[in-house]
């Protein structure tokens, strides 16, 4: 990930250390990673549905942190809003 200079830069937690030390000893387990989509019907207004789910990103934080190592330490990054991508892919 690239520096952001407009990004907040805090120290992980012991929680988070824990998960990036998990990742390291297997890395691709994905034990922590969730993966999922829902098929909605009847479709939704996606313009209005992406306009949301920006909204939500946009007030909390934590869903626009990544965990970054620099110099050997674990920080979180906490990327602007405007660095998040859309958060939608409508399938056919």
């Amino acid at each position: 990930m690239a520096a952001d200079p407009a990004a907040a830069r805090y120290r992980a937690s012991t929680g988070q250390e824990a998960i990036w030390v998990a990742e390291r000893l297997t890395p691709g387990a994905g034990a922590y990673v969730e993966a999922f989509a829902w098929r909605l019907t009847p479709a939704p207004d996606a313009e209005r549905l992406r306009r949301a789910l920006l909204s939500v990103v946009e007030r909390h934080e934590i869903l626009r942190t990544a965990l970054v190592e620099e110099g050997g330490v674990l920080r979180q990054l906490v990327l602007p809003a405007a660095a998040v991508p859309d958060p939608l892919r409508v399938a056919p």
